[in-house]
């Protein structure tokens, strides 16, 4: 009954009706990126890393304070200064454990520090690598860190020598993630496989962890490895505090240990930069560029929605005015108020559905230019659904004041001439 008046109608004002479908269509696919993008950027912050007690954990920059060659007595000197440094950490009050980390400190950003690597199986060729976040880790790196070993074994005191990069002679032993695993090994245990890096390093996996978040995106920050090895010219190191000498107050006694760590290793040398931050903060400082991208993408997408809804107003609005003599006929033959509301959302929500179907092709090629320029904000079916059910309401809040006004129109209208 509706149906066949609705289709005439869109027939008669076929060009206003096309450009709101096309406003919806576009608004929908910015929406489901944009929510995808951010859906994914919250996942990176809350959820879960698989690192014990976050709050304990603080990574720490030292920048070199002299030039540093590669010859036998630079590096000496080098180990020597390492050794200091991690003597100083120890002795540190409030300190539980430290571990020496280049490349090695979770969230931390790798264009820094060289961590970005790939990774294959040995008997695959270089097409198959997968994007890897790859750590350095020393003897007590996962102990520190607090992450579930499950199948395999950790490092030892055997595994772990001084190296000058872990790309090239780290391992051979290393230890990756078990969504890695599963990835590169979907039909056979990992435990005692071989893997080789971009460097065309081979090394020989002996454990997997169940989880180590990365700093990249889903499903990249789950691939994850660890790699024994100590690099000669370290810049970072690992540290948790102890929770059980901090009292009630945890954040503040962090806050002073942080700061008497920051200037016990600073009076070492006036020459160097301490930093030290809070895993917190390495994920604030390094997803700080996704901020920017989602609050740019966010703002074009709130303005999309503004301008669908005044669209989508304007369209009914007009719509309404031009057939008032129509719903007042209508009204004089038995239609009530009732139907008129009806009848209007129910044109109304069509001129949506009409605009998501398009919408949704929109939505995968806009999804597959974000993916391959970010590497994140796959989107979902929860994703869609929730934007669809969002489209429907913005759609019927924006047409409610000219149905309502529809509906006061008097069946005595049709006795008047236009």
């Amino acid at each position: 009954m509706y149906l066949s008046d609705i289709f005439s109608t869109f027939r008669q004002s076929f060009g206003g009706t096309i450009l709101l479908i096309i406003q919806v269509a576009f608004t929908f696919a910015v929406l489901v990126n944009v929510y995808a993008m951010v859906d994914a950027y919250s996942v990176q912050m809350v959820g879960e890393s698989g690192y014990v007690d976050e709050p304990s954990l603080v990574g720490i920059t030292l920048r070199p304070y002299n030039k540093v060659s590669n010859d036998t007595e630079a590096v000496g000197q080098w180990r020597n200064q390492i050794e200091r440094d991690l003597a100083i950490m120890r002795a540190t009050p409030g300190v539980k454990e430290v571990a020496l980390a280049h490349a090695g400190v979770p969230f931390m950003n790798p264009i820094g520090v060289g961590n970005f690597d790939e990774i294959r199986r040995v008997d695959q060729d270089q097409s198959s690598s997968v994007p890897n976040t790859r750590y350095s880790a020393d003897v007590n790196t996962l102990s520190l860190l607090g992450v579930e070993l499950i199948a395999g074994r950790d490092f030892t005191a055997a595994d772990v020598r001084w190296i000058n990069a872990t790309d090239s002679d780290g391992g051979p032993a290393t230890i990756i993630t078990k969504t890695l695993a599963d990835l590169l090994f979907p039909d056979q245990e990992a435990v005692g496989q071989q893997v080789v890096l971009r460097s065309g390093h081979v090394l020989t996996v002996i454990g997997v962890v169940k989880l180590a978040k990365a700093v990249y995106w889903a499903p990249y920050d789950d691939y994850a490895s660890f790699t024994a090895g100590r690099v000669q010219l370290n810049e970072n190191y690992l540290v948790r505090l102890d929770r059980s000498q901090a009292g009630l107050d945890f954040l503040g006694a962090r806050a002073e240990i942080i700061q008497n760590l920051t200037q016990r290793l600073s009076d070492e040398s006036d020459e160097r930069e301490v930093k030290v931050e809070t895993l917190a903060e390495l994920k604030k400082s390094n997803l700080g560029r996704y901020i920017i991208i989602n609050s740019i993408v966010g703002a074009v997408a709130l303005l999309l929605i503004l301008v669908t809804a005044l669209g989508n107003y304007g369209q009914m609005s007009y719509t309404i005015l031009k057939r008032t003599k129509q719903i007042g006929i209508r009204r004089a033959l038995g239609a009530t108020r009732q139907y008129v509301f009806n009848y209007f959302l129910i044109e109304n929500l069509a001129v949506t559905l009409l605009g998501i179907v398009p919408g949704m092709v929109l939505m995968l090629g806009l999804n597959s230019v974000i993916l391959n320029a970010m590497g994140y904000g796959q989107f979902h079916i929860q994703h869609i659904v929730i934007c669809a059910a969002f489209m429907f309401l913005v759609s019927f809040i924006a047409a409610l004041l000219p149905i309502f006004k529809a509906m006061q129109i008097s069946p005595a209208i049709a006795t008047k001439t236009v």
